[in-house]
């Protein structure tokens, strides 16, 4: 086992901590393990090292740059909920170090950092100075300059329309199938297409109903693998009953499935529309453009192209383009194609 040393007056250590350390660590046991690096270097854990030297340790060769010791610090603080004030050193930091190592102008240094920590964009913006911000703010993660929004839609079953796709050139899949049991089959197709037609690293983020979802979950796996569930809460208004169920339901899962491994941002696992948004003017089966929203700015990054093979009127198609993403839209019914089409070409003529 490995051992590090007790530094008993190490400066900058809280006394009070290191105590409670000593007497948590008597009642539970170590709940958490010191950090090193592949040199024996303390990454984070210095209160646990000076309340015991035999506290376990964790080795991660991995960690090798100043930045890689800043993160792990940053993503160990933040399980333990510390105060705002050593979360703003944490970050301003995390950010000086990216104008060292990054060849990045200082007002991208706000995008970099929102990329790479748990916390959401609008928190990392409070906690930076202006300097690295840049002047168009925030909502969604950036990658580059935006390019002019772009849309292809097509009329038919996605099945056959999604070979008009190019292999590996789709960004993220974002859609809400039909629901009931006569719909299950369609997730096994969904995930076979998304597994062709998604890059590397790609997400599919599928709404689904609850009352057969251990089976839907069984046919996407066939294709893709399973990273979480999304939340997708819908306050206010009339709740769908579940009679058979005996459940009045106010949210939505919504299936978040990767295409080989996820490296991109973290996202938070809770999101949805404005209280009473029931925003059914252009499909009695459509999502409110609010939910979509919250949903959409999640995942993706500007530039990037979203897909929605059952987009229905194009609400997702309105969201990517506001967000400066390129969309690729198929639906069954021509009149909503139609309907779609014209509200998409509104965004990009306002454009």
């Amino acid at each position: 086992m490995v051992k590090v040393a007790n530094p008993t007056h190490q400066i900058g250590l809280n006394r009070e901590v290191v105590n409670g350390l000593r007497k948590s660590k008597t009642l539970v046991g170590p709940l958490h393990k010191i950090i090193l690096d592949a040199d024996g270097n303390v990454v984070a854990g210095e209160h646990r090292r000076a309340a015991d030297p035999d506290w376990p340790v964790e080795v991660r060769p991995e960690i090798k740059t100043e930045k890689d010791r800043v993160l792990v610090k940053i993503h160990e603080n933040y399980r333990k909920k510390m105060p705002n004030k050593k979360v703003k050193g944490e970050l301003l930091k995390l950010a000086q170090v990216l104008v060292e190592e990054e060849d990045l102008k200082l007002e991208e240094i706000c995008d970099r950092v929102c990329g790479l920590v748990p916390y959401s964009p609008r928190y990392v913006q409070k906690m930076l100075p202006s300097k690295y911000k840049r002047s168009g703010g925030y909502g969604m993660n950036r990658t580059s300059s935006v390019q002019p929004a772009k849309f292809d839609l097509m009329c038919g079953d996605f099945r056959e329309k999604s070979n008009e796709i190019e292999n590996g050139s789709v960004d993220i899949i974002i859609t809400d199938p039909p629901y009931g049991k006569a719909y299950i089959p369609l997730y096994e197709d969904l995930g076979k297409m998304a597994s062709r037609v998604l890059k590397d690293g790609g997400s599919l983020a599928a709404m689904a109903g609850q009352s057969y979802l251990s089976e839907i979950l069984q046919k996407l796996c066939k294709h893709l693998t399973y990273n979480w569930i999304v939340a997708y809460l819908t306050p206010g208004g009339r709740s769908p009953q579940l009679w058979e169920r005996k459940v009045n339901t106010f949210w939505k899962p919504v299936l978040w499935f990767i295409k080989g491994k996820y490296e991109g941002n973290w996202i938070g696992d809770v999101a949805k529309s404005n209280p009473n948004d029931q925003d059914k003017q252009y499909s009695e089966h459509g999502q409110s453009e609010s939910g979509m929203l919250d949903i959409v700015k999640r995942f993706v990054k500007i530039n990037q192209v979203i897909l929605d093979p059952f987009m229905g009127a194009g609400t997702t198609g309105v969201v990517a383009l506001k967000l400066g993403c390129s969309f690729i839209g198929i639906d069954i019914n021509a009149e909503m194609v139609e309907i779609a089409r014209r509200r998409l070409q509104e965004i990009v003529v306002k454009e």
